[in-house]
């Protein structure tokens, strides 16, 4: 038996995956620092298709790419 993923269940992986991580906890921060964060949009992406989930991809990635670089930054400079 093929186990296929399914185009409605690649949206609502695709949603739960942005979901989850627009609400990840940066591992190590502090209370005094400032919580980092960066939106991803993507009304303008279909979902529906593989070409779209790959693209909600890479923006996740790219934006959780830009925080942790950001809060690694920041510790560096506070030397920790």
């Amino acid at each position: 038996m093929k186990s296929n993923v399914t185009t409605a269940n690649r949206s609502a992986l695709a949603l739960t995956t942005a979901m989850l991580l627009a609400f990840a906890v940066v591992p190590g921060a502090h209370a005094n620092e400032p919580l980092r964060s960066e939106t991803v949009k993507f009304q303008d992406l279909n979902t529906d298709t593989p070409a779209g989930v790959q693209a909600l991809y890479d923006r996740i990635h790219s934006a959780a790419t830009r925080v942790c670089s950001e809060s690694d930054e920041l510790h560096k400079l506070r030397g920790r």
